[in-house]
């Protein structure tokens, strides 16, 4: 098996330049320090975006950024901007999908409802 030494090492290497990537990096270690440069992922079109810049987002985007935002105990920035996106991707059944013009999946269900859902 792996050792933490070897893991947070793993975890040095790694590009943190993605949202997900941090999202996930503290979900295993609770440790913040990787989360410091957090609001450069805001958009005040989108809510949060995958990559600080970028002109884009989706919902499992927006699910690592709140749930890593809510997490931390910071202010949900744009969250509106969010859940207008989420609504957009919700088909007739009420099903949700990664974005607009893909399909409905269980995993962007239970990133929309958690959006949605959030205060």
């Amino acid at each position: 098996g792996y050792n933490q030494k070897e893991v947070l090492e793993f975890i040095d290497s790694v590009d943190k330049s993605d949202i997900k990537t941090l999202s996930l990096i503290y979900a295993i270690t609770e440790d913040s320090r990787y989360t410091e440069a957090i609001e450069n992922y805001f958009s005040p079109y989108f809510g949060i975006v995958p990559i600080p810049g970028l002109k884009y987002t989706n919902i499992s985007t927006l699910y690592a950024g709140y749930w890593l935002l809510y997490k931390l105990g910071k202010e949900l920035k744009y969250l509106s901007k969010a859940k207008e996106f989420v609504a957009t991707t919700q088909d007739r059944h009420g099903a949700f999908s990664e974005t607009k013009e893909a399909l409905p999946d269980l995993r962007s269900n239970y990133c929309g409802f958690f959006i949605l859902n959030l205060p």
